[in-house]
C-alpha cells in the first residue's frame, strides 16, 4: 500500500504534468506571442492553483482534462477521467453532439459513468439520494468562503430583506440553474456548425460554475484553466485581450481575505462575524464578475459566430 504522505506528493506530481500539458497546448494554439506569454505567465502564479495542491483537491484535473480533450486523439480517454474525477465535466455534451469527431468522446464518457457508477448505487440507493442531494439539490454554503454568484445574490437578497425570495430560495435556485443550462446548451447546439467547439464547452462549463450553490476557492483553479482555453480561439485578439485577460488576472491573484481577516485568530470558527457588511462584497467580487465576465464572453462569441461564422471543420 502507498502511505498518505505517498499518495499526496504522487498526485502533486500528476498536477504539475498537467499544468506543463496545459502550457504546452496554450503555447502551441495561441497565435500571438503576447497572448502566450501572459495567459502562461497568469496560469504559473494562479493563486487558486496552489491552493487546490495544498488541499490535495481535484477540480484543477478535471477541467484540464476536459479541456485538453479536444486536443488530441486520445481525447476521449482524458474525458472519461475528467468526469470520473467530477462528472461537471458531463456538462459539454450538447457542445460534442454537434462536432462528429467528438462524439466518441461522449459516448465513452456516458459509458464509463454507467459501468463505474450505476451498480454502486443500485447496491446503496441510499448513496445515490446522497449524491443527488449534493449535486442537484445543494443546500447551505452560504458563508464567505464561498465565492459563488449565487452567494452573491444571496447577500444582495439580504441585504435587500426581499423576504419572499428568501422563502422561495432553494426553488430558485434550482430553476436558475436548469434555466442557463438550457438556456446555453441550445445556443450553443445553433451554434455548432459555425462556432469553435471550446466556445461551446466554455461556455458550459462557466455555467456550471455560475450557478452552482456551493463555489469554493480552490474551484477558481479550474475557472482559470477556462479563461485561458479562451486565448487559442483565433481572430478574436482583441476582445479576447479587453475581456479574457483581466478576468484571468484577477482570477488568479490571491483574495483579500488575509487583509480582512485584522484579527489573526485561528481558534475562530467564522472570522467574518465581526466583520463590516463591505468586506464581504469586497472579499467576493474579485471572483465574481470575473466568472460572469467569461461567461458572457463565452455566450457573445457563440452569437457572433451565428452572425458571421469563424470556424470551419
Amino acid at each position: 500500500t502507498i502511505s498518505p504522505q505517498a499518495s499526496y506528493f504522487l498526485w502533486i506530481l500528476l498536477l504539475e504534468g498537467l499544468l506543463a500539458l496545459l502550457l504546452i497546448v496554450l503555447w502551441r494554439n495561441t497565435t500571438d506571442l503576447k497572448a502566450r506569454l501572459l495567459t502562461t505567465g497568469l496560469l504559473l502564479i494562479n493563486s487558486s492553483y496552489f491552493l487546490e495542491i495544498h488541499m490535495g483537491q481535484f477540480t484543477f484535473a478535471a477541467i484540464s482534462l476536459c479541456c485538453l480533450s479536444l486536443f488530441f486523439p486520445t481525447g476521449a480517454l482524458l474525458l472519461c477521467a475528467s468526469v470520473l474525477l467530477k462528472p461537471i465535466s458531463l456538462a459539454i455534451l450538447p457542445a460534442l453532439i454537434g462536432q462528429r469527431r467528438y462524439w466518441t468522446h461522449g459516448a465513452l464518457a456516458i459509458l464509463c459513468v454507467l459501468l463505474l457508477s450505476a451498480p454502486y448505487f443500485l447496491l446503496y440507493p441510499d448513496q445515490w439520494q446522497a449524491f443527488f442531494n449534493a449535486n442537484f439539490r445543494p443546500h447551505g454554503g452560504l458563508d464567505p468562503g464561498n465565492y459563488g454568484f449565487v452567494y452573491l445574490v444571496w447577500l444582495l437578497v439580504n441585504d435587500a430583506k426581499a423576504t419572499w425570495v428568501l422563502q422561495h430560495w432553494d426553488g430558485l435556485v434550482a430553476s436558475f440553474r436548469v434555466l442557463t443550462f438550457l438556456v446555453t446548451a441550445l445556443l450553443v447546439l445553433r451554434s455548432h456548425r459555425s462556432a469553435n467547439p471550446l466556445l461551446g464547452v466554455a461556455a458550459l462549463l462557466l455555467a456550471h460554475f455560475l450557478t452552482y450553490q456551493h463555489v469554493w476557492e480552490h474551484h477558481m483553479s479550474g475557472v482559470v484553466v477556462i479563461g485561458a482555453m479562451l486565448m487559442t480561439i483565433p481572430d478574436r485578439r482583441k476582445a479576447a485581450f479587453a475581456v479574457v485577460l483581466p478576468a484571468l488576472l484577477l482570477l488568479a491573484l490571491p483574495t483579500p481575505f488575509a487583509l480582512l481577516d485584522v484579527t489573526k485568530d485561528a481558534s475562530l470558527w467564522d472570522p467574518s462575524l465581526h466583520w463590516p457588511r463591505y468586506a464581504f462584497y469586497v472579499l467576493i467580487l474579485p471572483k465574481v464578475l470575473p466568472t460572469m465576465a467569461l461567461f458572457l464572453f463565452a455566450v457573445a462569441e457563440l452569437f457572433r459566430t451565428q452572425i458571421r461564422p469563424s470556424f470551419s471543420h
